[in-house]
């Protein structure tokens, strides 16, 4: 039997929405069975720009499927499906026939369907010139197509920024959180909320005087001051940002979307600032005055550089006891902490922390956590295809099975990413570095919805519910992973102690780079979660038998509890 592998790849959150990506699963699933060829891989560009080159790029499916041919993960002659050339690359003739080749040289054969089911090997490419005529004449047609609809949207973005130089016409709905937008085309404007607009004067009239950020929070605080994004207390970074915020005097900073080794990056425009694009909320006198005085007041601690992007679980933790945010503190080059950020005001008695590097690496092995746990909820699973069951599922709303299938697609391409995004957060390249971090960061607010940390040196990392309304809980202390709480679709819980998931960590049969052939089942390998899971205890009964000690479940419920109220369920 022959194999085959399907690419499939989409820009945009709206394509997303749409059904490009259902579209091409098809089109691969009847030329499979059409042609009688067994599909083994699947790999997912999910909003990864083929005219950028993103989908080339660290972490993208793409770069991983051609790393996997290139290694000999795939038999020769395995067929590369893919819906049209444009799906691999839609960039400059040069580099796509440079991959287009590259996949060739692997020994894959690259199919399109949309295009009468061409079929390219690299056999028919050397000795048939049209063969690569017509595949450079698609792939220049796909980049003549993102090139013309790149300089349409940027036209449209030069003629926006013209508009609100000009004229004061908003360029987006954007807007400061004391600011909103009215009106419909060139007559839109921004409304300023008075009263919010009171609180930033008197907070710059405080910092003008001398008052210090701390002592400006303190005081709101103690007035009961609204925060502007319905956060229960304000906070020395929010009094800082205002502080900073050149709009409060009508200044906006437009930036630019350029392109820069395969990725997409935001500039400042070069034609610099538009003065009064908003409405000026404060004199430029007091702007100046209250800046001067915090400047001033700046301490400056040597030349110490606090890595970016360090705290993967930013404006995602809670504490159990205040609900207030957590903040990472300690020396960025030794041991760091997980610690509430109102205890450090001396307004929550939560005063000790949990190492950040036990939570990083909880974080860094969700997708091997993900598999013990859908091994666990495998008979479940299949207790869920009851025929009623079914028949309801069936009848369920059409809009709501797509948005679920488009979130498993999502969750499914981050925790395949998830390996590679590990490999490149520690690197010495700074980039790439900073590159993969921020990709983790965006995927862990997508899938996380909080992280809870306890007075008992606890913390909860609770998982948004997948898409068969499974949702989970795991529990971390300062040894490692205590457990997991399970919560069904239909209200039942159940625990799994960390005795478990060591039962479900065999070791390794064989060398981790070891290629497995294509027929073979994939191998189970958690080889980061031997040192993540909490050593069992043992004691010895009467009988002089040797017995694990599992975690009380009811102290687990407590904890898992506590930290559903910190979230506000």
């Amino acid at each position: 039997m022959q194999y085959a592998i399907s690419y499939r790849r989409f820009s945009t959150p709206r394509q997303a929405r749409s059904d490009s990506d259902r579209r091409q699963t098809e089109l691969t699933e009847q030329y499979c069975k059409r042609r009688r060829l067994k599909l083994i891989d699947t790999y997912l560009d999910a909003g990864l720009s083929g005219f950028t080159g993103e989908n080339l790029s660290d972490g993208g499916a793409l770069r991983a499927l051609l790393r996997a041919a290139q290694h000999g993960r795939f038999k020769p002659g395995t067929h590369l499906v893919v819906e049209s050339l444009d799906r691999l690359s839609r960039r400059e003739i040069s580099t796509a026939v440079r991959l287009f080749l590259d996949i060739l040289d692997t020994g894959l054969v690259i199919v399109t369907l949309i295009d009468g089911e061409e079929v390219f090997t690299k056999k028919r490419v050397d000795s048939d010139l049209t063969a690569l005529i017509i595949a450079i004449v698609y792939l220049s047609r796909a980049n003549n197509e993102s090139r013309a609809r790149s300089e349409r949207a940027a036209q449209r973005q030069r003629v926006a920024r013209q508009k609100a130089r000009e004229r004061k016409i908003p360029i987006t709905a954007e807007c400061p959180r004391w600011l909103s937008l009215v009106g419909k085309g060139d007559e839109r404007h921004f409304v300023v909320d008075r009263a919010r607009a009171r609180v930033i004067e008197r907070i710059f009239k405080l910092s003008a005087s001398g008052i210090g950020e701390f002592q400006i929070t303190a005081f709101l605080n103690r007035h009961h001051v609204p925060t502007f994004a319905g956060k229960p207390r304000w906070r020395f970074g929010m009094v800082g940002h205002l502080l900073k915020n050149q709009a409060v005097v009508g200044r906006f900073h437009p930036c630019l979307n350029v392109i820069k080794n395969g990725r997409r990056w935001r500039v400042p425009d070069p034609e610099g600032p538009i003065e009064n694009y908003f409405p000026a909320i404060i004199s430029d006198e007091l702007y100046r005055s209250g800046r001067l005085a915090t400047a001033n007041r700046v301490a400056h601690h040597g030349n110490r550089k606090i890595p970016a992007y360090r705290n993967l679980v930013r404006r995602l933790g809670r504490c159990a006891l205040c609900g207030a945010s957590l903040h990472h503190s300690g020396n960025a080059e030794d041991w760091t902490y997980l610690r509430c950020c109102a205890a450090r005001h001396k307004e929550c008695t939560n005063i000790h922390g949990i190492p950040y590097r036990n939570v990083e690496g909880v974080l860094f092995a969700l997708d091997e956590l993900t598999e013990l746990v859908q091994r666990l909820l495998s008979k479940h699973s299949a207790d869920a295809a009851h025929p009623r069951r079914r028949a309801a599922k069936i009848e369920a709303d059409d809009y709501e099975q797509e948005l679920r299938r488009i979130a498993l697609v999502d969750r499914q391409v981050f925790f395949s990413r998830i390996p590679i995004l590990r490999a490149n957060a520690d690197c010495s390249d700074i980039e790439n570095r900073n590159h993969a971090r921020r990709a983790l960061i965006v995927g862990f607010r997508r899938f996380i919805e909080g992280v809870v940390l306890h007075a008992d040196r606890t913390l909860t990392i609770h998982m948004h519910p997948d898409t068969a309304g499974y949702r989970v809980v795991y529990i971390v202390d300062r040894d490692g992973i205590q457990g997991a709480q399970l919560k069904t679709p239909d209200g039942a819980i159940g625990f799994i102690d960390h005795s478990v998931l060591v039962g479900l960590v065999p070791p390794v049969a064989r060398g981790a780079n070891t290629v497995a052939a294509a027929e073979e089942e994939p191998m189970w390998r958690p080889c980061s979660l031997n040192e993540l899971l909490k050593r069992i205890r043992l004691v010895q009964s009467p009988d002089c038998a040797w017995h694990a000690v599992a975690v009380d479940p009811m102290q687990m419920a407590d904890t898992v509890g506590r930290a559903e109220r910190a979230l506000g369920r």
